[in-house]
């Protein structure tokens, strides 16, 4: 994989560098996020925690990625600037509360589902019941004739 910076610019106001990459993979499969933000921190000389890949994008057989990356001066800037779901994807979110969430939801919902079960076994037994009086009902009709 050779990762090129095609742009660089320099934005004091969100303090971060906004990159431009241009990756040429021959000999492989397209990279994955982390390796980009890997190779661009050794290229910037940062930590890799402050790169964030915006967007990888290549085309259909081809053997180069096209892509965007930020790079911030540090981690605050970093937090303040970004958005949750970016931080998820990228791994920084605030450590293990946002891993204990979705666990705590997954473990509600079978007791959820199980409570939705029961209701349906209801409605089944009242659908019966009804089919039952109908069938009653349509034999009371057949015997007067």
């Amino acid at each position: 994989m050779e990762l090129q910076i095609v742009k660089n610019i320099d934005n004091k106001l969100v303090g971060r560098q906004e990159l431009e990459l241009q990756i040429i993979h021959t000999a492989s499969a397209t990279p994955k996020r982390m390796e980009v933000r890997k190779e661009v921190a050794k290229q910037m000389k940062a930590k890799t925690e402050l790169v964030i890949i915006d967007h990888l994008k290549n085309r259909y057989g081809r053997q180069e990625t096209i892509g965007y990356a930020k790079v911030y001066a540090d981690m605050g800037s970093l937090t303040a600037t970004e958005t949750h779901p970016i931080l998820a994807r990228h791994g920084l979110t605030a450590g293990s509360a946002a891993a204990e969430e979705p666990a705590a939801e997954a473990a509600e919902a079978p007791d959820e589902a199980a409570a939705d079960d029961g209701d349906a076994q209801a409605d089944a037994e009242a659908t019966d019941d009804n089919a039952a009086d109908a069938d009653t009902a349509g034999n009371d009709d057949a015997e007067e004739k």
